[in-house]
């Protein structure tokens, strides 16, 4: 065989062999892009406290077409539902649960103001043996009141219920009984009761209502004579922040009244109906 055809022959089978290449290149599909690790997984988180809409929204980013993480929420049931990788799942959930606490200690998050009912009972409290059958719910505070302070008798004198709703100031007026029965035919006292606002504090076994600068007036008439041919009345004023207990009562405080033995006494009860 001759030198030119031996350089022919090779560069035949060079050809082949760049030929036998290049097809299995463009046969071979090139490696698709590794997707996340542990991809992907979908938890639904049932809010407690807040609201779910509110929570979606500030949680809320936009991942792209194909991208992770995916929030969706439903308003009728409270919920926010997360799709992911556990990493971004677990890190959702944990910033809800961070979020979703009870209403006093979350913040950035809207809140419904909740409804609420007061009752006040306006008592007489005496030294002596005379008064009335007082009403079973205020066995409680006329228990405590007839230990600590050594009163004997309760009269009561008048009762208010008070709607507001949370966070709102308050204001209202009325009339009751006087202390003294043989002016019951002739005034009535008159009070005022307000304050700057009540809010509700939730705690891990049971609420309480924070009444804020909460202000109680009453002008009681009284005799300034043995046989009652003239009166005057005697201004009582409580003033206080406090809290009490769901459905508890608590007595707000004491003061002597004018022309006689007896002391006001009010008594506060506060609860949420709605």
């Amino acid at each position: 065989m001759t030198k030119l055809s031996i350089a022919i022959l090779c560069c035949t089978a060079l050809a082949f062999a760049a030929l036998a290449t290049a097809q299995d290149t463009k046969e071979t599909p090139k490696a698709s892009p590794a997707s996340k690790p542990g991809c992907c997984v979908q938890q639904v988180y049932q809010v407690k406290h807040g609201n779910a809409a509110a929570l979606y929204q500030l949680l809320y980013t936009n991942a792209g077409q194909g991208q992770t993480p995916i929030l969706r929420h439903n308003e009728s049931l409270n919920v926010i539902s997360v799709y992911g990788t556990p990493q971004e799942v677990n890190s959702i959930i944990a910033n809800l649960k961070g979020l979703d606490i009870p209403s006093m200690k979350r913040e950035g998050v809207a809140h419904k103001n909740s409804t609420i009912e007061l009752t006040a009972w306006i008592l007489a409290a005496s030294a002596e043996e005379v008064g009335q059958a007082i009403p079973e719910v205020l066995a409680a505070p006329v228990a405590a009141l007839r230990k600590n302070f050594g009163y004997r008798s309760f009269s009561v004198l008048g009762a208010d219920i008070i709607r507001t709703v949370e966070r709102q100031s308050f204001s209202t007026n009325g009339n009751a009984s006087p202390p003294q029965p043989k002016l019951a035919s002739r005034a009535v006292a008159s009070y005022s009761m307000r304050a700057d606002s009540i809010t509700v504090e939730d705690g891990e076994a049971e609420s309480s209502l924070r009444l804020n600068r909460f202000l109680f007036r009453m002008a009681a008439p009284y005799c300034t004579d043995p046989e009652c041919r003239s009166t005057a009345n005697s201004i009582v004023q409580l003033e206080s922040t406090f809290r009490v207990k769901e459905g508890q009562q608590v007595v707000v405080g004491q003061s002597k009244l004018d022309g006689g033995d007896k002391a006001l006494v009010l008594i506060v009860s506060a609860k949420v109906v709605d």
